[in-house]
């Protein structure tokens, strides 16, 4: 069943004043690179925000997981206005924007993926079609599919993760219509979806211990044991080498695979300075660098810096203790990312 509903600008819930647009800064000045300053606080209070993306006008577009809205974020201004989703407690989890130029975005406890426009703000929702999961039996109010994160494919799709289904799931943007290709191994738990090498998507499997990648024109899934058991994959990403780079949040390590050979190595990333890192999102920065979010949603107050021909990996705080940084978008020399327990938005300089 397909689900719209438009709203009017005028009914969004507003907004910051101009005082939103001033960064709360390091002791070191703002744009300096390494250096991470923060918005003001999300106008909803424990909004909960986590991943922004930005579309072609430079807006970014924020989930706020607890607050169950998108928000509109103006990285020059600082303006934010939030938007309700349609369906109540749906919780909003990943979000991209579409080659059609749409924000869309997961309902982790509606069953559903979703449209925004950016520009008439007009919602669409469309349920997965999943007809029965582990989830829905052992806590029925998270639905079905728990669809978790999503990302735009090479192949006119958006592409998704489906925790309770166990599988990943395709929604055409022209026909609207979903395809779901299971995870061969049993209880996996993806959870991030990403771009991968050669035009494939890759994804963690959290419960199984793997790394997985499908080829979005076949549907076939290849997955790739971690050698450290009960690691906990969480973040993925293509690295500046063109290998596969993941986090291994339990793990507290930083992994790679080769795109040829297929071999995994291993790096770990605690130190006396930093003995629980909990590394979860990973990105690779404009400057050839990884940068990882470290804690998110369990409080963590870092971004680390990885350099892969060094080894090298340099947490760089919050201002915000315990803040908690939930993605990581890159935007030309900046990272951005929302700040789940801060209620901010977190920009760092590379």
């Amino acid at each position: 069943m397909n689900f719209y509903r438009r709203r009017r600008p005028q009914l969004m819930l507003a907004v910051t004043t101009a005082a939103a647009a001033t960064f709360l800064a390091t002791a070191a000045p703002a744009g300096a690179s390494g250096v991470i300053t923060e918005s003001a606080p999300m106008p909803t209070p424990v909004a909960g925000p986590c991943e922004i993306k930005f579309d072609a006008n430079g807006i970014g577009w924020v989930e706020e997981i607890t607050a169950g809205k998108i928000a509109r974020y103006d990285p020059v201004t600082g303006d934010v206005y939030e938007v309700p989703v349609p369906t109540p407690a749906s919780v909003p989890g990943g979000l991209d924007v579409g080659p059609d130029g749409g924000v869309w975005f997961t309902e982790v406890a509606g069953n559903k993926i979703a449209r925004l426009d950016p520009n008439t703000l007009a919602f669409q929702e469309f349920t997965i079609p999943t007809p029965l999961a582990l989830a829905s039996i052992i806590i029925p109010q998270l639905g079905v599919a728990v669809s978790d994160d999503i990302i735009a494919g090479p192949d006119n799709a958006m592409w998704f993760t489906e925790v309770g289904a166990n599988a990943i799931g395709r929604i055409d943007l022209s026909t609207h219509v979903i395809t779901e290709y299971p995870i061969p191994t049993p209880l996996a738990g993806p959870l991030i979806i990403d771009h991968g090498p050669n035009n494939t998507l890759i994804f963690p499997e959290s419960t199984a211990n793997k790394i997985g990648q499908i080829n979005p024109f076949t549907g076939v899934i290849t997955e790739y044991t971690v050698p450290t058991p009960a690691s906990v994959p969480q973040g993925v990403t293509t690295g500046p080498d063109g290998a596969i780079w993941f986090t291994e949040t339990v793990g507290q390590k930083i992994g790679r695979i080769d795109p040829v050979t297929h071999a995994i190595t291993e790096k770990s990333i605690v130190s006396l300075f930093n003995l629980r890192p909990l590394p979860g999102p990973i990105v690779t920065g404009s400057d050839g660098n990884l940068y990882v979010a470290e804690g998110g949603l369990v409080l963590g107050s870092n971004v680390g810096r990885y350099n892969p021909v060094t080894n090298t990996y340099t947490p760089i705080p919050l201002p915000t203790p315990l803040g908690g940084p939930c993605d990581l978008t890159v935007r030309g020399n900046s990272i951005y990312f929302g700040e789940f327990t801060g209620n901010r938005i977190g920009k760092l300089t590379v």
